[in-house]
């Protein structure tokens, strides 16, 4: 109890903790094992707290409660009251909103929940969380498209989110230098770029789609893909294959079809069936994916 939630507590506001309360972590601890943070089997709250030490256990139930819920099923977060302004207008309206925000991420962080900037953020991540029902199990992702300017951009959003794009294994950049049978040699990096034979052919995206997938290396993948509206020149998405694919994994799979809102492409709802939450920008999607990737920060 002492590591995982009063020591991170004490880390957070030390100016504000370490005078009164560092001194009885001891007897803090203690009673917060022996009385389950002070509530009765009914689950009553504290009373007021008089202290500064009441208010820390007050602080350190919380963030025990936080951490149940969030072990039992995701939770997203959008907080107001952030900005000097909109925190002084919270507190006319319900001063529970108004406290430091600094403090609500980090308990939302040490409780495992996912913290967004934005109402959209939320929906976004919700949408993944409730479309695929596998979790991002580290912060390494692959992206495999055939249009190489989309994908940059949701490269670099993931990555300066913190996520991590290593380039494939020797052995799967090689064998998918062999599907695209170019007359030149082609770097396959991060993101795996199939040129036009992946928007062509759709056998050769679902091939080096499926190599990508058996990588150990990756927990997530995203692939990106302009639907074709004109079917009688060809280029189609192998969505029944990806989905297949998908299905025998682990990893959290993730589809961009950069498309029209108004438009919905071919495929979508099969994928979305599937447990492939589908996005029309890359923007939306990658912010969407780094946020569910705030699940791996949890040991």
């Amino acid at each position: 109890m002492r590591e995982k939630y009063l020591e991170p507590l004490l880390d957070e506001d030390p100016e504000r903790w370490r005078k009164d309360v560092e001194p009885l972590l001891d007897q803090i601890e203690a009673y917060a094992i022996e009385t389950d943070f002070g509530l009765n089997r009914r689950r009553r709250k504290l009373k007021t707290p008089a202290n500064e030490a009441e208010r820390f256990l007050r602080r350190a139930q919380q963030y025990q409660e936080m951490g149940e819920t969030t072990q039992a099923k995701p939770v997203i977060m959008y907080k107001v009251g952030t900005t000097p302004v909109a925190r002084q207008a919270a507190m006319s309206h319900t001063g529970s909103l108004a406290g430091r925000h600094e403090l609500y991420s980090a308990a939302v962080r040490q409780a495992g929940g996912i913290e967004v900037g934005t109402v959209s953020q939320m929906i976004d991540a919700a949408k993944i969380l409730g479309f695929s029902k596998k979790r991002p199990t580290n912060k390494r992702v692959a992206i495999v498209t055939h249009t190489l300017g989309p994908a940059l951009i949701a490269a670099q959003i993931l990555e300066t989110r913190g996520a991590q794009l290593p380039p494939p294994a020797e052995e799967t950049s090689a064998a998918i230098q062999d599907m695209l049978g170019m007359p030149v040699e082609i770097d396959i990096t991060n993101p795996v770029d199939l040129l036009a034979q992946g928007w062509a052919r759709p056998d050769i995206f679902a091939g080096a789609y499926e190599l990508v997938m058996k990588e150990p290396q990756y927990g997530s993948v995203m692939i990106m893909f302009s639907p074709n509206y004109q079917e009688e020149i060809g280029g189609a998405m192998p969505v029944e294959a990806i989905v297949e694919i998908a299905s025998k994994s682990d990893k959290t799979v993730v589809a961009v079809l950069n498309s029209p809102v108004c438009r919905p492409p071919t495929g979508r709802e099969i994928m979305e069936n599937g447990g492939i939450p589908v996005f029309s920008s890359p923007e939306r999607a990658a912010s969407a994916l780094a946020n569910t990737l705030k699940l791996t920060d949890v040991s």
